[in-house]
Formats: C-alpha cells, sequence, structure tokens
C-alpha cells in the first residue's frame, strides 16, 4: 500500500484506515481490498500482509515489502469491522458462519 506521495505504508490500522480513505489515498479497488484485509485481521485476531501481486514472494514473506494490516486488539482502536459476522474455521463446519 502506497500513501499519497507513492511511499510504501509498512502497517495499516483501523483508524489510519479511515484516515487514508477520508484523505483519498485508499479509494477504489484498493479500498476493497484494505477492507477485506481488515476483516480478515480482526477475524484472525492477527496481522495480515498485503502486497502487489507482481512483489517477489521471498520480499514478501521476509516483510521486505507489502503492508500489515493490524486488527483492533493489537492497536487498541476499535474497528468498525470487528462486530461483522465471521466464519470460524478452527470448527468442523467452515462454511458456518458465526
Amino acid at each position: 500500500m502506497l500513501d499519497g506521495d507513492k511511499l510504501l505504508i509498512s502497517e495499516l490500522s483501523a483508524a489510519s484506515i479511515s484516515k487514508y480513505a477520508d484523505e483519498g489515498v485508499i479509494t477504489d479497488g484498493m479500498k476493497v481490498k484494505v477492507d477485506a484485509a481488515l476483516a480478515s485481521a480482526e477475524n484472525l485476531g492477527r496481522a495480515v500482509y498485503i502486497a502487489s501481486w507482481a512483489a517477489d514472494i521471498n520480499d514478501i514473506l521476509n516483510k521486505k515489502t507489502g503492508t500489515q494490516i493490524l486488527p483492533s486488539a493489537l492497536t487498541n482502536t476499535p474497528s468498525k469491522n470487528a462486530d461483522l459476522p465471521h466464519t470460524d474455521f478452527t470448527k468442523g463446519n467452515a462454511g458456518e458462519v458465526q
């Protein structure tokens, strides 16, 4: 995820996602991607990473590129996605919404 000056943003929280969206930095398809990543981070209770499809997988795995999306539990900031229904993949029926 790049900021308004096209510099890599190393991490985002619900609050910073909202800020960048309000500033017009996160728009359109990137907004969808970031919101989905935040929802995943909230449901998993841990950070997730997003990166360009063209990025080298080793660079992503070694955290040389990409943006870490932090769930509210790691930032002490409530997320608008925190109360959304989620799928619990640790239980028997992966398709069951909790």
